[in-house]
Order: C-alpha cells, then sequence, then structure tokens
C-alpha cells in the first residue's frame, strides 16, 4: 500500500463505528416512516433473513398500523360538522345555492344514508337509470341538512356557490381529459379524448297557481377541446341519461354523490375468469373519491343543492316551512 494513502485508510477504519451507528439511526428513521413496506420488501427479496421474519418484529408492525389506524379514525371524528356555512330560506330571495364537500368515504354510512333518503320526485327507473352512470342523489328537508352532514361523518370543506337565476348551465365540477379515456355511459363504453368532463347544474324559481318551485336541472357533459364554461358549446356532448330534471319545492335540499362500481364476470361456465370492474361511469368521474386504496382518510365530494323561494309567492308562508336565519360558523 502506498504511504500516502495509510493516514487516510487509517482515518476511514477509525471513523467506521460512527458511520454504523449512522447508518443504523437512518435504517430506523426508515422503517417508521414505512414499517410495512420495509419489513414486507424485505421477506421478499431475502427469504432466509432471520431479523425481518422475527416475530417480535411482526407484532410491532402491526400494533403500528394499529396505532396510524386509530390516529387517522380520530382525524376524521374531528373533521367539522357544524362549523361550516349551511344555506335557510330567509323569505326574500329567489335563486339556488350549491355546497361542495368533501365527506369521509365511508361506504357503511353513506350507503344508509342514501338509501334512507331516496328523492321521492325521482321515479325507481330514472334512478335506477343514474345509477348506471354511477350518480346516487337523495333528498332532505333543509332543515335537517345539518343533521345529514353529521350522518356523513362531516366535511373536510364546504365550498358555497351562488347561482341565483341560473337559465344557463354552470359548472359545478369538472375533470381534465388528456389523451384519450374510458368511460361506461348508458350501459356502453365511449372513449374520450381531448377535452373537460363537466357537471353542470342550472335551475330557476317557477311560480304557479299554489305557490312556486324550483326547477333543477343537473348533466354531466364533455366539451371537447376546451375547459371554459360555455366555450365552443358546439362541441360540447351532454350525457342526458346520467342527468336529472326535478321539480323541487321549498324547503327541499338535494344531495348527489358517486355509486360505487358494479362487478362483472369476465365469462360464464367452469373457465369464467374473477370478476372484473368495467370502465368508469360518469359519477366516479366527476364524484368519486379522492386517494387511493393505500390511504387511511379518503375523501367523497357530495354536491348540494337548495333552492330558495321568496316568500311572495305563496298566499300562507305559515304552512311553508322556512328558516329564517342562515346558519353561520
Amino acid at each position: 500500500m502506498n504511504a500516502e494513502h495509510t493516514p487516510t485508510v487509517r482515518h476511514i477504519l477509525a471513523r467506521l463505528p460512527a458511520l454504523a451507528l449512522a447508518a443504523s439511526a437512518l435504517a430506523l428513521l426508515s422503517c417508521n416512516a414505512a414499517p410495512s413496506t420495509q419489513t414486507e420488501a424485505t421477506a421478499r427479496t431475502d427469504g432466509n433473513n432471520a431479523e425481518g421474519a422475527r416475530p417480535e418484529r411482526a407484532e410491532d408492525e402491526q400494533r403500528d398500523r394499529a396505532d396510524m389506524t386509530a390516529a387517522w379514525a380520530e382525524i376524521a371524528a374531528s373533521v367539522p360538522t357544524r362549523d361550516v356555512w349551511l344555506p335557510s330560506d330567509d323569505g326574500s330571495t329567489d335563486g339556488v345555492v350549491v355546497l361542495r364537500w368533501q365527506v369521509p368515504d365511508n361506504a357503511d354510512a353513506v350507503n344508509t344514508f342514501f338509501e334512507s333518503n331516496k328523492p321521492p320526485m325521482l321515479t325507481d327507473s330514472a334512478q335506477d337509470r343514474l345509477l348506471g352512470n354511477g350518480i346516487r342523489v337523495a333528498a332532505v328537508p333543509m332543515a335537517n341538512l345539518g343533521k345529514s352532514l353529521d350522518s356523513l361523518g362531516g366535511t373536510a370543506s364546504s365550498i358555497r356557490l351562488w347561482l341565483g337565476q341560473a337559465h344557463a348551465w354552470t359548472q359545478v365540477n369538472a375533470l381534465p381529459v388528456r389523451g384519450q379515456c374510458a368511460v361506461l355511459i348508458d350501459g356502453s363504453t365511449r372513449r374520450l379524448a381531448g377535452g373537460t368532463l363537466q357537471l353542470l347544474i342550472r335551475g330557476w324559481t317557477v311560480p304557479l297557481e299554489k305557490g312556486a318551485v324550483t326547477d333543477v336541472e343537473l348533466q354531466p357533459a364533455f366539451l371537447a377541446g376546451g375547459a371554459v364554461p360555455g366555450a365552443r358549446a358546439s362541441a360540447r356532448e351532454s350525457f342526458t341519461g346520467a342527468g336529472f330534471s326535478v321539480a323541487l319545492e321549498r324547503g327541499t335540499v338535494l344531495l348527489v354523490t358517486s355509486a360505487p362500481p358494479r362487478a362483472q364476470s369476465a365469462g360464464k361456465g367452469p373457465a369464467a375468469g374473477p370478476p372484473v370492474l368495467p370502465p368508469a361511469t360518469l359519477g366516479e368521474l366527476l364524484l368519486g373519491r379522492q386517494g387511493d386504496d393505500r390511504d387511511l382518510l379518503r375523501l367523497r365530494p357530495v354536491v348540494v343543492i337548495a333552492p330558495l323561494i321568496a316568500d311572495r309567492h305563496f298566499a300562507d308562508v305559515a304552512a311553508v316551512e322556512s328558516r329564517t336565519e342562515p346558519a353561520q360558523p
């Protein structure tokens, strides 16, 4: 060995314990940051690694995962449920208010709520048609909107959009489509390319002999080559089978969200494959849950449509349910 290299080698040898300690610390930090991923990778690449297969480590990792699950459950439980603006009918306003919530993606809570509050103004066939396009609708009294939000687990976000008397379509949600995207529309697979999927809403007050109602229409659409509502309207394709048109009475609120995909078998007979998922529906793309399967706290968008009708349209205001004070945070 060259003499001029000897001090450097001795210096490195002298620092080996410190380097080993630092490496151990980094490995420990890495394990703490992602305990399950680290251990599973070790077990797959080195089946003879006794350390990776040690029962004590597996128990520790299971305990860590349980602690993380409990922590996320506590976060989900602390999601605000009442400290958000809720619409109210002040007796002097005509128009439509739209809220966009982000509720926890708890399938049991969502299914229970929407099954218990099916909209009577939509026929069973219309609801089945909407379900086929991945859209669910519920109807509740405006006075019960706060309780409905509690039933859904609260919201991590509440965005308010005032439509007023909206005779033109207004975009309340959108998904840019870059390249090509396979979508299940009315039971058939379509390929959409280069544009924007939109969720459009419009609504206005309609005076009647015995008072007034609010006509509300919701409709998914695809705007080819553009992302601005109203731009290149001739290139917009509307999917009427995935939308609805209803007349809402005063004090009735609609909630709209996505329906889960329906599994389909890959074939029939003894050689049939396992159930497979068809392409995403319009509802899944526009109102689907946010986050992947590895996230402990996933969120599901919910669109709330609240009509407001002024007292002057009614001869007997006392007979119509109306809240006079808005629910402010």
